[in-house]
């Protein structure tokens, strides 16, 4: 490991997952969902973590928070009709059978599994919903 990795490691010992265990360490670049927040707050955690991935910091302007509030506006209302219900996620992982595919979401109760997809694509087994323009 670099010092850099190093770091992040030794910084990452000085935290832990509220509600865990006290070995059971945070992810790294990984974003936890609760969903008694509201939906924008959970937008903006989401974006702050894309931004520090992408740009290395966090720079929320004025146009950005209305388009997150609108946002949330628009999902709260397509989504009001629907049951509340929570279902436990992983994303981003890797099934063991075929380690060259990637997950966006699976809802661990059925396995169901979700992909975020820019170019109109059909995949076997798979809930692609097509995200681009």
């Amino acid at each position: 490991m670099n010092k850099e990795e190093l770091l992040l490691v030794e910084n990452n010992r000085k935290y832990i997952r509220q509600g865990c265990a006290s070995h059971q360490r945070c992810p790294i670049n990984a974003i936890s969902l609760d969903s008694r927040n509201k939906i924008n707050h959970e937008l903006s955690k989401a974006i702050g973590g894309i931004m520090l991935l992408k740009y290395g910091d966090i720079k929320f302007s004025k146009k950005i928070i209305l388009g997150i509030r609108a946002l949330s506006k628009v999902i709260e209302s397509e989504m009001q009709d629907f049951p509340k219900v929570k279902e436990a996620f992983i994303s981003e992982c890797v099934p063991l059978e075929d380690q060259k595919r990637r997950i966006d979401i699976l809802r661990l109760r059925d396995e169901v599994k979700y992909e975020f997809e820019n170019k109109k694509i059909e995949k076997k087994g798979v809930i692609s919903i097509y995200i681009g323009k």
